[in-house]
């Protein structure tokens, strides 16, 4: 009995190092840095660090220019952050026609925006797993599928409009040199509003 204990004793050592040993083997049988991929990469580290030596990122120009990219984002984000936003939108045809033109109270949306969330991760294996399955939730509607490409607004007497063409925006009225196909009458109500202090009605 003594005997097969420290036989098993020995086995238990022995196996982390036939573990370790098999690492090693095949990290010099082709799955080390000696592999086309890995001279790849170091080659691609090579030129992306001499690229930023030689001409290195301009952080003091940036600071000067007050991130400029970063300001108008913000700005952007600031003025259309007031429900009471005025904008101006022309609605043109593939063919570059002038549809038709509407003021825009708030903000331009578009109708692949959700209130729920796109996407639901699931675990695969139960708790503890970190192995997770990603896959499409409903959409707010309760439906599946892909959801209009179109964008929408309302105009300052609450009724919504929904286009999928293109479209100029502006917070201040544009010179128009040519007649829409399609005019707007002001003063005109929307069907049915759930919110009439936001959108009228």
């Amino acid at each position: 009995m003594k005997t097969n204990r420290k036989s098993k004793k020995k086995l238990l050592w022995l196996i982390p190092l036939f573990a370790i040993l098999a690492v090693v083997a095949g990290c010099s049988d082709g799955g080390g840095t000696n592999t086309t991929q890995n001279k790849s990469q170091d080659q691609t580290e090579r030129i992306s660090s001499s690229a930023v030596k030689t001409v290195p990122y301009p952080e003091e120009a940036m600071k000067a220019g007050g991130w400029l990219e970063r300001a108008n984002v913000a700005e952007r984000l600031k003025r259309y952050a007031d429900p009471n936003k005025l904008s101006y939108i022309y609605l043109f045809s593939q063919q570059g026609q002038l549809m038709s033109n509407y003021t825009v109270k708030g903000k331009v949306s578009n109708t692949s925006s959700q209130l729920t969330t796109s996407q639901i991760v699931n675990d695969v294996c139960g708790e503890g797993c970190t192995d997770r399955f990603q896959f499409d939730a409903p959409m707010d509607d309760g439906t599946w599928g892909p959801s209009e490409d179109a964008i929408f607004f309302f105009t300052t007497d609450g009724v919504m409009v929904q286009w999928n063409g293109p479209y100029v925006l502006a917070d201040s009225p544009l010179d128009m040199t040519s007649k829409p196909l399609l005019v707007y009458s002001e003063g005109s109500k929307p069907t049915s509003v759930s919110d009439k202090s936001q959108y009228g009605g």
